[in-house]
């Protein structure tokens, strides 16, 4: 007989995606040269156009660009663009300290000059920081308007939408910023974020993060959701050479270590495992997935008293979770120490009646304690609640086989089989039960197992 060890932990938002990248603050006291190149840290560079291409963009300059002669532009113009240029400068020096004064800044300097690109984009980019995605849409659109073939405000305009959930207009923006600039490696990265979560879209998805990584190996999240994906392929081999690359990049994110530690874990890697936990709690000490997993590597390992410590840890930062109830009670089981178990695997219960891990782990404690009547129950809930839950078949079967009730036995064995030709524990009970060769006959008849 079998009991059910949890092993499938979930963290929060596993499938995390990356949130949108939006520059790092500046400390203007502390970082006075950069400050000196401030059109390059929040404002993109325009490198794609030609300096012709970027006059023709400009109606108000054209008729006087055309004769190479700034000098011949009319006074007021010029006064009103430097104007224009001032507010932005103003508006950027304070960009990240007084962010409802640079918003009027940047207002001023584009009601002098509505081609002011650098404003649009600025203004863009810390209205959607307060969460005004429209009135950031307007100014992206605005910005477009005047470059229309630049690949980075399609991006940012495309990093929007993501953040937004609109993930349609998201993913027009980033194969609008693809088609201009073939290299982008941040807009091949979000297309390829918003097709993992297409399950017919799963091979484009792989290949818009593997160009991503072509473009900029230093993508650590390129390379995290590039193992998620694969993880959840079952193409561990791959997905563990992933995670590591991501863990080096990166070596702060703790959803990288948890997901490359369960990996190691899966295939009996356990110190390796157990290293990647630890840096996972070393960043989030708080984490009750990551103290549950700790608790079943010390469990792997012989160190009960450890483990149950970790599982404790859990309950106290999340009393409500229910594995690392059902994994106490299979720990205190495995020490004989019943009373303790039943009273783990029915808090598990009493908070979901529908854990059918829990339910299955509980029957098979009463069974052990000679309680058949009700360990059949457990099972046959545990069925009811989940049809394909193979092991409370397997245990309903040999409980009714220990009894002589052969044929419902061979019946259960026989969905059991149905749902997994190679589960070694049903195959073996069974093989048991048709060593009679009475019942091998009747088996053969009523059942029609082979």
């Amino acid at each position: 007989m079998e009991v059910k060890k949890e092993q499938e932990i979930k963290v929060k938002n596993q499938k995390q995606v990356e949130n949108v990248q939006i520059p790092e603050k500046i400390e203007p006291e502390k970082n006075k040269e950069l400050l000196e190149l401030k059109e390059f840290l929040i404002f993109p560079q325009l490198e794609q156009f030609d300096q012709k291409e970027k006059f023709e963009q400009i109606d108000l300059e054209q008729k006087y660009i055309e004769k190479k002669d700034p000098e011949k532009l009319p006074i007021e113009i010029k006064n009103e663009e430097k104007l224009s240029n001032d507010y932005f400068e103003t508006g950027f020096q304070i960009h990240f300290i007084d962010e409802s004064s640079a918003i009027e800044m940047y207002l001023k300097a584009i009601e002098l000059d509505s081609k002011n690109i650098k404003a649009h984009l600025n203004l863009a980019n810390l209205l959607s920081t307060q969460g005004q995605y429209k009135d950031s849409e307007k100014h992206y659109l605005r910005a477009l308007e005047i470059y229309p073939n630049n690949s980075d405000i399609h991006n940012k305009l495309g990093n929007l939408f993501y953040t937004q959930r609109k993930y349609k207009e998201a993913a027009d923006c980033f194969i609008k910023a693809i088609n201009i600039d073939p290299t982008f490696s941040n807009a091949y990265y979000f297309l390829g974020i918003i097709l993992k979560d297409d399950q017919k879209r799963i091979e484009e998805a792989e290949e818009c993060l593997r160009k991503a990584l072509e473009f900029d190996g230093t993508n650590s999240n390129a390379y995290y959701n590039l193992g998620i994906l694969l993880k959840d392929q079952k193409r561990n081999e791959e997905a563990e050479e992933c995670l590591r690359e991501a863990s080096e990049l990166n070596p702060f994110e703790m959803n990288i270590f948890f997901n490359l530690g369960e990996l190691l874990y899966n295939r009996g890697v356990y110190n390796e495992a157990e290293e990647c936990f630890m840096n996972a709690y070393e960043i989030n000490p708080n984490n009750c997935y990551i103290l549950n997993f700790l608790g079943q590597i010390n469990k792997e390992q012989g160190r009960n008293k450890d483990a149950e410590e970790y599982y404790k840890k859990a309950l106290i930062v999340n009393p409500k979770y229910v594995i690392a109830h059902n994994n106490l009670g299979f720990l205190f089981f495995n020490q004989g120490k019943y009373a303790e178990a039943e009273e783990c695997y029915q808090k598990a219960l009493d908070l979901d009646p529908k854990y059918v891990v829990a339910q299955n782990n509980y029957g098979f404690l009463l069974e052990k304690r000679g309680n058949n009547k009700d360990a059949e129950a457990c099972y046959r809930k545990a069925i009811e609640d989940d049809p394909k839950f193979i092991i409370a078949y397997n245990n309903l079967g040999y409980l009714l086989q220990t009894r002589g009730e052969n044929k419902e036995a061979a019946e259960c064995y026989k969905k059991a089989l149905e749902i997994d030709p190679n589960y070694i524990f049903v195959q073996n009970n069974l093989k048991k039960l048709l060593s009679n060769d009475k019942m091998n006959e009747e088996a053969k008849k009523q059942c029609n197992i082979f």
